[in-house]
């Protein structure tokens, strides 16, 4: 061992692996024959018989060792299109969506397969591109009208379409609804969400939050709860009426004398005096002042609730800055590790389990960006509404208040 030189000893130890995987294989009774293993063992194998090997391991369930024998097939022959549909179908088992589509599409540019375009049609399902599984699913069966599994991965994606468009068209409609629109589903979604809006501007008065609408509706209250008071005090002065085209004096506090002649009517009339009420218009103003504070209790906590809904939207808005900015570092790190790790794995220092480790890592941080990116428009939004409008200038109201 001691006189094999490097280049033989690395020659060795890269065919030590499809070795033991089809050892591994034999056992399930799923590889080739004893004569293909030393084929493989002495360095001579033919692109179909990597090819094969790798069948055996994806059917055997050992899809690393599958990549691994694809891929030399492929370095062996490039233009093998079932070795490439091979690697695609073993990329996808792990995960590798993007490789492995990559991978669907070269091979089909090199021969048009049913198979390869049932795989690929399963891969674009599992993205939610049930549009374009479709056209795919339907692309194999022309190839090959038997290919079963494609008339039942057609059938199943169309269903899965027929659920998303009936999903879209309710959500627009609800959208119509809210912006005050016809339920017609005719607006069009953007493909991406939008940018964030420029920052919060400093010094924002408090009179903004006087646009809010419960505090509009608390305000009315409290202008009618005075009013209240005002009408139960005016209520113990005496009230005259006038009735008929002669003047009488008609009054509920004062009643008219038998032996008192009403000067303005020119005849005979009575006197009022003052009627006893036991002290219920007293009373009537003493409920209509309690009512007044009640009101003016009840604008002092609706205005502390909008002062708290304004910070709390603030302070959320403040840690999703936060969240982002860690976030994106973050996912800049992850795309530089993923790099160096596709070098090594190019290189044999590490296999390609680690390197889709670290491919689900980076996804992952991208997903928890988009979906801060979500929150902070939303909590944008709640912003706004809890300060009742934009922040311009407050919108005057109108006087036609209740004097």
């Amino acid at each position: 061992m001691s006189s094999t030189s490097p280049l033989r000893r690395g020659k060795w130890l890269f065919f030590l692996v499809p070795l033991a995987a089809l050892a591994a294989a034999q056992t399930r009774g799923l590889a080739p024959d004893l004569e293909r293993s030393r084929s493989f063992a002495q360095g001579i194998g033919t692109a179909n018989d990597y090819h094969q090997l790798g069948q055996s391991l994806l059917a055997a369930g050992d899809r690393p060792a599958a990549v691994e024998s694809f891929r030399a097939a492929l370095e062996r022959d490039e233009t093998l299109a079932p070795a490439r549909a091979g690697l695609a179908d073993a990329l996808s088992f792990l995960g590798d969506r993007a490789g492995a589509e990559e991978a669907y599409r070269r091979a089909l540019r090199g021969e048009d397969m049913a198979s390869a375009r049932n795989g690929l049609g399963n891969l674009l399902a599992l993205e939610g591109r049930a549009q374009d599984a479709v056209a795919e699913y339907r692309r194999a069966i022309e190839l090959d009208p038997e290919l079963r599994t494609a008339r039942a991965n057609l059938g199943a994606a169309r269903d899965s379409l027929v659920q998303a468009r009936y999903a879209h068209q309710a959500a627009l409609r609800a959208l119509e609804l809210v912006l005050g629109r016809y339920p017609a589903a005719e607006l069009r979604a953007r493909p991406d969400l939008p940018p964030l809006p420029g920052p919060v501007p400093a010094g924002l008065p408090l009179q903004m939050l006087e646009r809010r609408p419960d505090l509009i509706a608390a305000e009315r209250r409290v202008a009618a709860a005075f009013n209240r008071v005002g009408q139960a005090k005016a209520v113990q002065l005496p009230s005259i009426r006038l009735t008929g085209s002669v003047g009488y004096i008609d009054s509920d506090i004062l009643q008219l004398k038998q032996d008192y002649d009403n000067p303005s009517a020119g005849v005979g009339a009575k006197l009022f005096a003052p009627l006893y009420t036991g002290g219920g218009l007293e009373a009537q103003v003493e409920l209509a002042t309690a009512q007044q504070r009640e009101a003016l209790a009840q604008y002092a906590r609706l205005a502390l609730r909008a002062i708290g809904d304004v910070e709390e939207s603030l302070a959320i808005g403040r840690t999703l800055a936060e969240r982002e900015v860690l976030l994106r570092a973050v996912s800049a790190d992850q795309r530089r590790a993923l790099d160096l790790a596709q070098t090594a794995y190019r290189v044999g220092k590490q296999d390609l389990r680690s390197v889709e480790q670290q491919a689900l890592s980076l996804y992952a941080t991208r997903v928890n960006l988009l979906r801060v990116h979500g929150e902070q428009l939303n909590q944008r939004v709640a912003l706004h509404l809890a300060l009742g409008g934009s922040f311009g200038a407050p919108v005057v109201l109108s006087d036609a208040r209740a004097p």
